[in-house]
């Protein structure tokens, strides 16, 4: 039998490969695929098992080794009935003849990545996974995890198995166990000028300087500025933004909302003329980046608060 498991989903694909390897009365053996000689390739596919009844050979980047990707249909005529053999590859070239050929008559288990736009589904993986490590946590908690994380489930199960550590779950163990993403430290910059917090504003752009690009940034509260637009003129109805926008959970919409309220449409359009001058200014001068984003963040404070 051959296996490929693919797909830049780290973590599943990890924990998928575990799972084979616990349900294997045995010891598994694991090559890198550049490093097979034509020897280690007819031992692996024509050998036969001298010391058990089965054998598990696992090859990461299979692609590598030219002569193994390009022939694994001639190679599989030649696999024993006594060993599984089992690919990983994290992103292989699915126009190749190879791949295609192990898609029709491999088992193809392709692992792929939850993005921000997944909220629906990372909660309930977040509640289940939680679950499964003696974990309860509420359902703020659980947003407040994912908030923090972002779409990253290794970087989640790793916060959850710290928290498995601990008796009662707190916002301040959440936040002790887990950095913010920078998704979420781009809200609470955007939040804070809302709020019309300036020293607040002040010191949370100098801790993002400090690993963040400008140019990045710069785009990511670009795309928070849009979604307040859209709630502005949707009279702060987050469900449905999150329908015409096709986005899969109405959460991180429903923690603007209630700016947007607040704000009405000419404030709002004010805050549009404000980033695209600064749009246009970032990419035809040469003004510092950090000090242009800092006047345009006060400025957004100063229209949001007049």
């Amino acid at each position: 039998m051959i296996v490929l498991l693919c797909g830049e989903n780290d973590f599943e694909r990890i924990r998928r490969l575990k799972q084979i390897r616990q349900g294997f009365d045995g010891i598994a053996e694991r090559f890198d695929g550049a490093d097979l000689s034509s020897e280690q390739l007819a031992d692996i596919f024509a050998g036969q098992t001298l010391f058990s009844a089965k054998r598990l050979v696992i090859i990461d980047e299979p692609s590598a080794n030219v002569e193994l990707w390009k022939a694994i249909d001639s190679w599989a005529e030649r696999l024993s009935s006594d060993t599984d053999v089992v690919l990983v590859e994290q992103k292989p070239d699915k126009r190749t003849a190879s791949y295609k050929w192990l898609k029709k008559h491999a088992t193809v288990e392709e692992f792929v990545p939850f993005t921000e736009r997944d909220t629906g589904a990372l909660l309930a993986w977040i509640e289940a996974y939680g679950k499964a490590k003696g974990v309860t946590l509420t359902s703020a908690q659980a947003k407040r995890l994912l908030a923090r994380g972002g779409s990253n489930q290794s970087v989640l199960a790793q916060a959850i198995d710290k928290l498995s550590l601990v008796g009662q779950v707190t916002d301040d163990w959440i936040d002790g166990v887990i950095e913010a993403s920078p998704s979420e430290n781009v809200f609470s910059l955007f939040e804070t000028a809302l709020q019309g917090d300036r020293q607040r504003v002040g010191d949370l752009l100098s801790a993002l300087q400090k690993t963040e690009d400008a140019y990045r940034l710069f785009g990511l509260l670009n795309s928070q500025l849009i979604q307040l637009v859209m709630l502005v003129y949707a009279q702060a109805d987050a469900s449905k933004v999150a329908t015409d926008t096709g986005a899969k959970s109405s959460y991180p919409l429903q923690k603007m909302a209630p700016h947007a309220r607040r704000l009405g449409t000419t404030r709002a359009a004010e805050l549009v003329e404000l980033f695209a001058a600064a749009d246009l200014r970032l990419k035809s001068s040469d003004a510092n980046p950090w000090l242009l984003l800092e006047a345009t963040i006060m400025q957004m404070s100063d229209i949001a608060n007049g």
